[in-house]
């Protein structure tokens, strides 16, 4: 399986891959494998569940590569059986996402080692999945990909700690390092847009030095993620908790795509709840909840087909501390909550 992903990724592919900071390192690592990036080329998208007319124009952009490799999307099964009869060439896909149903078109190579999530969390990221596939060429950044996703639980996580000291670093005293890294992938993914700023992977490699080092060199990384983290902040801060239904409930508002890091902040001060937060990015106008559970063993994916039979968009995991599933649609934050409940109280 490995050996077949690192074949059909060496050379002229185009890289599509979620708008997300896990998902740009994953590219950026992947690109620095490419024979030659020159050739290679990249499209980032904002959508966890993919039109017709977006599954066709991939099709379309995807006719001169030697191979299409879909990068963290978290799509289901049967979204890239949609997709892969209009390539010509292999699909690749690298995810690490909770899905109960696999493609099963002829041209996909699907490698995702644990589609149904584990406890363990020996594959916290999407960038750990294309480290280990590639051999490790650059582990530090593929550690920031990790405390991309985990923050500061990443310090418990073996596959963490092991690129670490691959990089000849300490997974405790360092952690700063990889965090900036980090911060500089979500800065842009946050607060840029992926039709205008898609690119950015294939500039980082272009500088041909360490990926990390270029990211924090970059200014316009750093510019993005002033803006990222004075926001962020703000959503935060400002953001209202109560219990609900046996749920802590967050609602928070906010400039920028943190729906993410703001649920993840309100699971890790509430370790011992399920945590239900319910973000509107003001930039977007997009509503998106996102329930998350540290301590529960129970993987709130299980709720996936219920939450996406009404209609939302959905991305889910269960690796470790990573434990999560979240939805986004038109509905106004009380109906997304009490879809939850409902979902919850059935079981999935």
């Amino acid at each position: 399986m490995l050996e077949e992903v690192v074949e059909a990724i060496r050379e002229k592919p185009l890289i599509v891959y979620n708008w997300n900071p896990d998902s740009l390192i994953s590219t950026i690592l992947t690109l620095t494998y490419a024979t030659s990036n020159e050739e290679a080329r990249v499209l980032a998208l904002d959508d966890w569940r993919p039109s017709i007319k977006l599954l066709e124009n991939i099709a379309v952009k995807s006719r001169k590569a030697k191979s299409l490799v879909l990068v963290g999307l978290g799509w289901s099964g049967p979204d890239i059986d949609l997709l892969a009869p209009m390539v010509l060439a292999p699909v690749v896909v690298i995810d690490q996402s909770w899905h109960q149903l696999r493609p099963r078109r002829p041209n996909v190579i699907y490698y995702n080692p644990s589609p149904k999530g584990e406890r363990i969390g020996n594959w916290p990221s999407v960038s750990s999945l294309v480290s280990i596939a590639l051999k490790h060429p650059h582990p530090f950044l593929a550690a920031s990909g990790i405390v991309s996703v985990m923050g500061e639980t990443a310090k418990s996580n073996r596959l963490y700690q092991t690129l670490m000291t691959m990089a000849g670093l300490d997974h405790n005293s360092d952690y700063e390092l990889a965090y900036d890294c980090a911060m500089q992938a979500y800065g842009i993914t946050s607060m840029g847009e992926p039709g205008i700023h898609g690119d950015v992977a294939r500039s980082i490699v272009e500088v041909g030095v360490d990926p990390c080092k270029a990211m924090l060199k970059d200014a316009l990384l750093t510019f993005m993620r002033g803006s990222a983290e004075v926001t962020l902040e703000e959503a935060i801060s400002n953001a209202s908790v109560r219990e609900n239904g046996g749920l802590t409930l967050v609602e928070a508002k906010g400039y920028g795509r943190h729906a993410f890091y703001v649920a993840r902040h309100y699971a890790l001060e509430y370790r011992d709840k399920v945590v239900l937060t319910l973000y509107e990015d003001n930039m977007t106008g997009r509503r998106t909840a996102c329930a998350w559970s540290i301590s529960d063993n129970k993987p709130l994916a299980t709720l996936y087909p219920s939450l996406r039979g009404l209609g939302y968009k959905v991305i889910a995991n269960y690796h470790g501390l990573v434990n999560y599933i979240c939805y986004t649609g038109k509905a106004p934050a009380r109906k997304l909550a009490e879809d939850f409940l409902a979902a919850a109280s059935k079981g999935g």
